[in-house]
């Protein structure tokens, strides 16, 4: 499997589609660039369910921390800002 997502023109898969879809199928989040809109991303639904328990799991975990600490949400939310670069 590749490291790097694989990135073509939307009209790709279509007017070469052998060769893109072989070279898509070796990256894990083949990007599809649109010329009048925002590009797309392809996955396989096993890897989105994958993402989404993921992100689930990630926000339990924080919100059990949340409740069990006082201050933590504050802190949580000032780290966020003094790493985005918008400390205050």
């Amino acid at each position: 499997m590749a490291t790097e997502n694989a990135a073509v023109n939307f009209s790709e898969p279509v007017n070469k589609n052998k060769q893109t879809l072989a070279r898509l199928q070796e990256s894990p989040r083949p990007l599809l660039h649109r010329r009048d809109a925002e590009d797309l991303v392809l996955t396989t639904a096993a890897r989105a369910e994958q993402d989404q328990t993921v992100v689930s799991a990630a926000t339990r975990i924080l919100s059990a921390m949340a409740r069990q600490e006082p201050g933590s949400t504050e802190r949580l939310l000032e780290d966020r800002r003094v790493s985005s670069g918008r400390a205050r």
